[in-house]
């Protein structure tokens, strides 16, 4: 569990909303202020570890809301009558259907897990199993070390 701690793992239920909704020329710069102003509230209530709206770059109509919850009761408590009718408009101003997520993440993990399988990590980490292996008098001849 100490390695798993340190490569940044965490073990606890995790709320992930998402508003993904395509905006018409003509009111892209509405929907994004519409978007926008529920950010700072959202930002500042309690269990959202993070809000952001972000535009595809490849695909320069579709906006993207997505907010992140400590836990559900969290999340739902901060979907009050104002916010709902905020992403009811902003909806009703969008070019097509949204398409609306909650996910509930069971384990998340960061960075360290990319560096597990960064090819200059195994060689370390083989690197590290040839010397106990030698401090312990073992020779690498007889007890090869697997690759990693």
């Amino acid at each position: 569990m100490i390695t798993e701690y340190r490569m940044g793992l965490r073990e606890a239920a995790l709320i992930v909303f998402s508003l993904e909704i395509v905006a018409p020329d003509g009111v892209r710069t509405a929907l994004l202020r519409t978007l926008g102003s529920i950010l700072g509230p959202t930002r500042v209530a309690p269990g959202c570890r993070s809000a952001r709206l972000f535009a595809d770059l490849d695909a320069r109509r579709r906006l993207v809301l997505v907010e992140e919850w400590e836990s559900r009761a969290q999340f739902e408590r901060n979907v009050d009558a104002t916010k709902l009718n905020t992403l009811v408009g902003a909806i009703e101003l969008s070019g097509e259907a949204p398409v609306v997520r909650i996910d509930t993440i069971e384990r998340e993990e960061g960075v360290g897990l990319l560096a597990v399988h960064h090819p200059a990590s195994r060689d370390l980490r083989r690197r590290r199993i040839e010397s106990v292996l030698l401090n312990r008098g073992a020779s690498l001849s007889t007890h090869p070390v697997p690759e990693c």
